[in-house]
C-alpha cells in the first residue's frame, strides 16, 4: 500500500461491509514509502479508515513498514495509538525484541470467560547476524520464552487448553510444505521467504498445545493452508493494489470465524469475485467445505 492508494481501501471497504470482522489483522508490508513524512501521512489515512467504521485493529510489522532512515516501528506503533482508539498494536513487555509482541483475549458472546487467545509476534526483517545463512530475520528467543510463560500461566490448572491463535508476517520454516499435495489452496512463491534459522517457535506451539492456527503475510502470490503436527498453517491473501510483484492472485483478504465453544475455527479467502478456499479446521483435521 505504497501510497495508501484509494482502490485498496475501496477493497477493505466492500469486504469489512460485507463481512462484518470483529477485529481486522494486517500481517505486514502496509505503507511501504522511504519518506518519512508521506509514510506517517499513509497511516494516518489507515488510522481514519478503521476510526471512521469504530473497527479494532491490529498490526503485525512487516520487513517492509521501516524501511527509511528515520521511521521505525516503535515509531509508527506510537503514531497509531494516538491517532485512533482502534489501533490495538501495543507491547506486552517493553523490554522484549521487535515491536507489537502482545496477547488479545477473546471472551465469550455473553459471558467473561476467555474463550480464545490471540498473539501477536513481530517476525523482524533481515536477519541482523551475517554469520547465518539466508536473508529474513526470525521471531527470537525472549518472544518466545514471553508466549511459553504466558501460555502456561493462562491455562494453569486447566483441564482443556484455551485455544489460540498466532499472527505475524514473515512464516515459519514449518510453512514450507514437504508434500505440495497436502497443501489446500494457491501456492505461487516457489521461492517462499522462510528464514533459514529455525528458532523453534513452532515447537513450542506443538509443545505448550494451545495455538491450532498460525496466519503470516509475507508472500504475496500464496494463499495456502498446510496442516502440519496438528497446527493449520495460512497465508492470508494480499489486498494492496500498488505493488512491484507479478499480478497472480485477486486481491483480498483471508477471513476466520471462530467458534466459541471449540477448539475449531472456520476460514476462507474472499476477494473481488466473492469467496473461495472454504474450510473448517479441528485441532489436526481440515474439513473441505
Amino acid at each position: 500500500m505504497k501510497n495508501c492508494n484509494d482502490s485498496t481501501l475501496n477493497l477493505m471497504s466492500r469486504i469489512i461491509s460485507d463481512e462484518k470482522p470483529d477485529i481486522a489483522v494486517l500481517t505486514g508490508d502496509i505503507v511501504t514509502w522511504n519518506k518519512p513524512a508521506e509514510a506517517l501521512s499513509a497511516w494516518s489515512r489507515i488510522a481514519r479508515f478503521f476510526n471512521d467504521r469504530k473497527l479494532p485493529f491490529i498490526v503485525t510489522f512487516g520487513n517492509h513498514d521501516a524501511e527509511n532512515d528515520t521511521l521505525t516501528n516503535k515509531t509508527i506503533m506510537n503514531f497509531l495509538s494516538s491517532k485512533t482508539e482502534c489501533s490495538l498494536t501495543r507491547n506486552d513487555e517493553e523490554n522484549l525484541s521487535g515491536e507489537g509482541n502482545c496477547c488479545i483475549r477473546v471472551l465469550g458472546d455473553k459471558s467473561d470467560s476467555v474463550k480464545w487467545n490471540l498473539f501477536f509476534f513481530d517476525s523482524h526483517d533481515y536477519a541482523r547476524d551475517k554469520s547465518i545463512t539466508g536473508t529474513y530475520g526470525w521471531i527470537e528467543y525472549d518472544q518466545i520464552a514471553w508466549y511459553r510463560k504466558l501460555s502456561e500461566e493462562m491455562n494453569a490448572g486447566r483441564t482443556e487448553k484455551i485455544p489460540a491463535l498466532a499472527f505475524f508476517h514473515i512464516p515459519l520454516p514449518e510453512f514450507i510444505p514437504a508434500d505440495s499435495s497436502a497443501v489446500y489452496g494457491n501456492i505461487k512463491d516457489t521461492g517462499r521467504g522462510a528464514p533459514e534459522l529455525n528458532s523453534g517457535l513452532f515447537y513450542s506451539f506443538v509443545k505448550k498445545g494451545d495455538v491450532i492456527g498460525v496466519f503470516c503475510g509475507h508472500d504475496h502470490n500464496d494463499d495456502y493452508d498446510y496442516v502440519y503436527d496438528g497446527i493449520c498453517l495460512s497465508y492470508g491473501r494480499k489486498t494492496g493494489f500498488n505493488e512491484v510483484y507479478p499480478e497472480v492472485l485477486k486481491r483480498g483478504a483471508r477471513i476466520i470465524v471462530l467458534h466459541e465453544n471449540e477448539p475449531s475455527f472456520d476460514t476462507y479467502i474472499v476477494d473481488e469475485e466473492g469467496h473461495s478456499l472454504d474450510f473448517t479446521f479441528r485441532k489436526n483435521i481440515a474439513e473441505k467445505k
